[in-house]
């Protein structure tokens, strides 16, 4: 199945702007807004450091909020541009330069994308054991309402697909 992938190509991003990531130790944090990029039709947040996964490598990027003097908006992805995360805000309005935000990570659906990544690397082991070391992972998209795995190899007989759902 073919992906269909968006290139996002942020030219009015500063040269040298950097987000702290810290999302392995934290789904939420403090930080200040960066930059606001406008590209297109839609309107990114640059923050100073953030907990929100990037999409790369087949894997969406994190939803969640970010808050700022009562008012609240929403992310509806982010992605990675050089050294900097780029959160996508739909809502109307756009954070100001400098301002403090609280930022949060849908949680929820954070670990619905954890679990649905670790299954690619068990399917991508369990592959190898019953076909060969040869079998290589060729794409991937890992989402919260499913994952899929592409692959090299011969056909997969029933038996071997019953043998890789058995080991995952």
């Amino acid at each position: 199945v073919a992906q269909k992938k968006e290139v996002i190509a942020i030219s009015k991003l500063s040269s040298g702007v950097s987000t702290e990531f810290v999302g392995f130790d934290s789904h939420a944090c403090s930080a200040k807004v960066l930059e606001v990029v406008r590209e297109k039709d839609r309107t990114y947040v640059v923050l100073d450091k953030s907990p929100f996964y990037a999409a790369m490598g087949g894997q969406v990027g994190d939803t969640g909020t970010l808050q700022s003097n009562g008012r609240t908006w929403a992310v509806t992805d982010a992605h990675q541009a050089g050294e900097a995360i780029l959160h996508l805000v739909e809502d109307d309005g756009v954070p100001t330069q400098g301002s403090a935000m609280d930022v949060q990570v849908d949680t929820k659906r954070r670990a619905v994308i954890q679990r649905h990544h670790t299954v690619t690397h068990l399917f991508h082991w369990a592959l190898h054991e019953v076909t060969s070391p040869e079998a290589s992972q060729k794409g991937s998209y890992v989402g919260p309402d499913k994952l899929t795995f592409d692959f090299n190899s011969k056909p997969l007989s029933p038996q071997e697909i019953a043998d890789i759902e058995m080991l995952v």
